[in-house]
């Protein structure tokens, strides 16, 4: 029983993790309005008019549920380990983070010190708290701003929230992209200076992957540029941006593939090396 509990525990963490950024792209595409005339309707569709009851609605949602969430996997993970908070509470407050984050508040605010350990429920059900951290925290070290302790995953998600809202609210391409390229330096940078992976390899992963964001965004940046310019390059120009395309294919098909290669290779060469020793350990066993 206790191991099913674990597994569903995980499996709700799992689901809400993948379905944030559709979820969230979803509701700020209801949200998207453009000017046609007197009128104001969808950007996606021109016959649906804005500012009626069911998109306040969808405001709402938006305010109360979407945009804290990175908030709740910032600090719930911290305060979930230290008995803060129980797991219940931790998973409604990722249902519904604003009045989760206030009764969190709340809750610390009012109560005692000496009632601020781990509580009954964290040591009935602690494997199962450890499992629910162990996926947001786990290949994460405890980061701090000001002495106060937040998990990286919310970090990661405050991210993705940022770019879910450029690409959804910034009609023109050009404006798109150089904000999208700003916000990936950004990011590249406090990767670089906080380190927030407990492997050194995964902060180097981590650091070539944003640098390989960057210069995607750039390349696409300038020939997004030439082509709203409606400038038709010649000469040297033409060959820059076929060298430009060729980079961008590398950067997106050829590093990846080529990465995912050499760790197949690697995987299978350690398999090998460990059974070999396995059988050479036992061949010399009497």
């Amino acid at each position: 029983l206790e191991y099913c509990r674990r597994k569903m525990a995980v499996g709700f963490m799992l689901t809400l993790l993948f379905n944030y950024q559709k979820l969230a792209k979803t509701t700020f595409t209801l949200l998207n309005c453009a000017p046609i005339g007197d009128r104001s309707v969808l950007f996606v569709d021109g016959e649906i008019e804005c500012y009626s009851s069911w998109q306040i609605w969808v405001f709402v949602y938006a305010f109360l549920c979407i945009i804290p969430f990175f908030l709740v996997l910032g600090f719930g993970p911290i305060l979930l380990q230290n008995g803060k908070i129980s797991l219940s509470e931790f998973f409604v407050s990722c249902l519904f983070p604003f009045p989760g984050i206030l009764y969190w508040v709340l809750k610390l605010a009012f109560s005692r010190r000496s009632e601020m350990g781990p509580n009954k429920e964290y040591r009935k059900i602690s494997t199962i708290i450890d499992d629910v951290c162990d996926v947001l925290q786990g290949p994460f070290k405890v980061n701090k701003l000001r002495k106060i302790e937040f998990c990286w995953s919310g970090v990661i998600k405050g991210y993705r929230l940022i770019l879910i809202l450029i690409v959804t609210f910034t009609s023109n391409i050009v404006f798109r992209l150089l904000i999208m390229t700003v916000t990936c330096l950004a990011t590249m940078i406090i990767h670089n200076l906080t380190k927030p992976y407990l492997d050194k390899k995964a902060n180097i992963s981590g650091l070539v992957s944003y640098s390989a964001l960057v210069l995607i965004g750039l390349i696409n940046l300038i020939r997004a540029s030439f082509v709203l310019s409606n400038f038709s390059p010649k000469g040297q120009l033409i060959t820059v941006l076929v060298v430009l395309k060729v980079c961008e294919k590398i950067l997106l098909v050829w590093l990846p593939v080529t990465i995912i290669l050499c760790y197949i290779i690697w995987f299978i060469w350690d398999s090998i090396k460990k059974l070999c020793g396995k059988s050479k350990k036992i061949s010399e066993d009497p």
